[in-house]
């Protein structure tokens, strides 16, 4: 039970993450001016979208699966999160 109340409260938080990234892949993210650089609002759109359906099919998870297949949730959500600050961070470094 403890397991599953963990991972409901790991999904909300990425559906969180991903809705907050959408909302700001048009204005202000952080400390960057997302409006002025179209490459950092794509970057958002793709991130939010790629946790959103890590959310879905973590849920799926959640209901459908064994315990221990909630692994791949968080491992997926790790990476998918890693690939997003890499990408954020060699984008600024380029762009300034």
């Amino acid at each position: 039970m403890i397991i599953i109340l963990a991972m409901l409260v790991f999904i909300v938080l990425l559906f969180l993450t991903a809705t907050y990234l959408w909302r700001r892949r048009d204005g202000a993210f952080l400390i960057y001016d997302v409006g002025n650089t179209p490459k950092m609002s794509h970057l958002l759109t793709q991130s939010a979208i790629s946790l959103a359906i890590n959310g879905v099919i973590g849920l799926l998870i959640l209901f459908l699966a064994p315990k221990f297949a909630n692994l791949f949730t968080l491992g997926l959500a790790s990476v998918l999160i890693l690939i997003f600050s890499l990408r954020l961070t060699k984008l600024q470094k380029y762009e300034g």
